[in-house]
């Protein structure tokens, strides 16, 4: 399930390779929703395919999910939040290949894809609210 918007023709691009590989009824293309959240509930494994990042949200989203995240090691972002292979995998950007194999990897081993989204629930405490709250007040008073 593809969930978001469509930038520069990508969405063309995948319906038109999911129809070319004769897996179009197996694709789900949801475009924009405003029930992300139910979706994600429902949801497994989590990739995030994007080329660069800063600190990406919908990562933390998909941990506090307890989905099992694959990510591309990107500049910045994803290797902030994952350690490779303890609570998530990160993969050489860009590198489909890998990508592929990855996502194979924890389709064809559930007990892999529950220890990594287990461990995912752990690294969410560094991105706490009031932490993060604590972090700036100190911050700012200490100016």
């Amino acid at each position: 399930m593809f969930v978001g918007e469509s930038l520069n023709n990508g969405g063309d691009f995948l319906l038109n390779l999911a129809t070319n590989l004769k897996i179009q009824n197996q694709v789900i293309f949801a475009g924009l929703r405003d029930d992300v959240q139910q979706i994600m509930a429902k949801s497994e494994i989590f990739v995030l395919s994007s080329r660069t990042e800063g600190l990406p949200m919908v990562l933390i989203e998909a941990m506090s999910q307890n989905m099992c995240c694959i990510a591309y090691d990107c500049i910045s972002g994803p290797s902030d939040i994952i350690n490779h292979d303890v609570n998530g995998i990160l993969i050489e950007n860009q590198n489909t290949t890998d990508m592929a194999s990855a996502i194979n990897k924890v389709i064809e081993n559930p007990e892999l894809r529950k220890k990594l989204a287990n461990k995912a629930n752990e690294v969410l405490i560094k991105f706490d609210e009031n932490l993060i709250c604590d972090k700036w007040e100190y911050l700012i008073k200490n100016i």
